[in-house]
């Protein structure tokens, strides 16, 4: 079989090259990835991921992130144990023409690739919490955080990740200006509602706008998986709110409705923002598959 040293040459020089820009666009590695797979044969394949390994682009050379390192030594054929039978059954998903299978495929990527676990109640999506911290914690910390769902951590990563990708998209500054000037102007009101109303009335107006703020900031502010405090309102928000009807409840019991309420609302509220994220998750899982796993 003839080889063409010259292309294969060509080919890494240029590719490492593009592994060592700090933004590493997935349109590039798309464009690299389908050269390697349809320019070459089978014995120029071999000689290049040899030339890798010995190169060091799978370790410490070349500042790849864990992620890239997974998805592309399983692009290359370069199998890798866990990580390669992962990426096999999650490619065999996605395939289906089963939309079920399809789900549990981005859902077992969103699991094991980006360390984020999806809480299901029926079959339903209810919330979403981090993989690590629950594994890692007791009984008590899990409940804690399973209700306030943190996810800063995966957050982070994946926002690092939208960055090295070149997949960030713009944020609407007009309409971030608009949502603080609502914010404040809301707080305005609400003290002058305290002069002419009673405690729990404000506290149901102030409450539907922290549910509906909470939702807008997800909305605006997460695009890039940007994480910020106010995503942790809700488990702050539940104990204040308990607080409040507990001691309300010794002078008026029937206050226990308007409590049941209140946390079915916050309930729905949890789940309008987690399949928010998720699906989200699920449009980067599925930019990202498209090119190391679905055109292999």
């Amino acid at each position: 079989m003839i080889l063409d040293f010259d292309k294969m040459y060509n080919w890494i020089l240029e590719f490492t090259n593009f592994l060592l820009c700090e933004v590493r666009s997935l349109e590039k590695y798309d464009r690299f990835l389908q050269n390697f797979h349809h320019k070459f044969n089978t014995s120029e394949k071999q000689m290049i991921i040899k030339f890798m390994n010995e190169d060091g682009v799978f370790n410490q050379n070349y500042n790849l992130t864990e992620f890239e390192k997974k998805l592309l030594k399983y692009n290359l054929n370069k199998m890798d144990g866990v990580s390669d039978k992962d990426l096999i059954e999650i490619s065999e998903k996605i395939k289906s023409k089963k939309e079920k299978d399809n789900e549990k495929g981005y859902e077992k990527f969103i699991e094991n690739f980006l360390d984020i676990k999806i809480f299901k109640l029926f079959g339903k999506n209810i919330t979403l919490y981090s993989k690590k911290d629950v594994e890692n914690s007791n009984i008590l910390k899990r409940i804690i955080k399973l209700m306030t769902h943190r996810l800063k951590n995966e957050f982070n990563v994946i926002n690092n990740l939208m960055y090295i990708f070149d997949m960030k998209s713009s944020k609407d500054s007009i309409a971030l200006k608009l949502y603080g000037c609502l914010y404040v102007g809301v707080l305005i009101f609400g003290y002058i509602l305290y002069l002419f109303l009673n405690e729990i009335m404000i506290m149901w107006i102030l409450f539907v706008f922290f549910i509906i703020s909470e939702y807008i900031n997800v909305l605006l502010k997460e695009k890039n998986f940007e994480w910020n405090k106010n995503n942790e309102s809700s488990f702050l928000m539940l104990f204040f709110i308990t607080a409040i009807y507990v001691y309300a409840m010794f002078f008026k019991f029937e206050l226990v409705y308007q409590y049941m309420i209140l946390i079915l609302v916050i309930f729905f509220k949890i789940i309008a923002i987690s399949r928010l994220r998720y699906k989200r998750l699920k449009n980067f899982s599925k930019k990202v598959l498209d090119v190391f796993v679905l055109k292999k």
